[in-house]
């Protein structure tokens, strides 16, 4: 059997490990809400509230151990929704590191570092990035991940009340 080709995911001769910023999503293995809660704000002027299930916290817990992995490496921004994560760094070599990590690295580890103290699989194969051109770039993408819990209410895989299918 043929398997259809693929498109690649990543930009063609592009170094994922050179300086720059990068916007990255990864999501849950069928979009399962795993990962957080959403809650609307009291009124329409607050901000909607995210509550991290056990597995978020641990989420949570490896982006935030990214730079002690990676001294290189900086997380400018970050959301945790129910079945997906958004992601700003920066890696910023100085070239005295003698293996600077690429982005796919940087997300295995996370990925590998929730799954272990899970116990079970939960993402989907694969991440989307984005390569930051310039600062315009960059606040969109900030602004992107800051403005995400609000459109949540309006996601096409929002529900009030989400089936969480592993112990969170």
């Amino acid at each position: 059997m043929i398997l259809p080709k693929r498109k690649p995911n990543r930009l063609e001769n592009y170094d994922y490990a050179s300086n720059g910023g990068y916007f990255l999503t990864f999501c849950t293995q069928n979009r399962a809400c795993l990962l957080s809660q959403v809650f609307a704000g009291a009124t329409d002027c607050d901000a909607p509230e995210i509550q991290l299930t056990k597995i978020g916290q641990y989420v949570n817990d490896a982006i935030l151990s990214v730079p002690g992995h990676y001294p290189n490496v900086v997380v400018d921004s970050f959301v945790i929704m129910p079945n997906h994560v958004h992601l700003l760094l920066r890696i910023e070599n100085d070239g005295r590191l003698i293996i600077a990590p690429t982005v796919s690295r940087i997300v295995k580890q996370c990925k590998t570092a929730v799954t272990k103290q899970c116990g079970i699989q939960i993402w989907q194969k694969g991440f989307y990035d984005h390569i930051v051109r310039d600062q315009q770039d960059f606040l969109i993408r900030a602004k992107y991940i800051a403005d995400n819990p609000a459109k949540w209410l309006e996601d096409e895989y929002y529900s009030p009340h989400p089936t969480i299918r592993a112990n969170p």
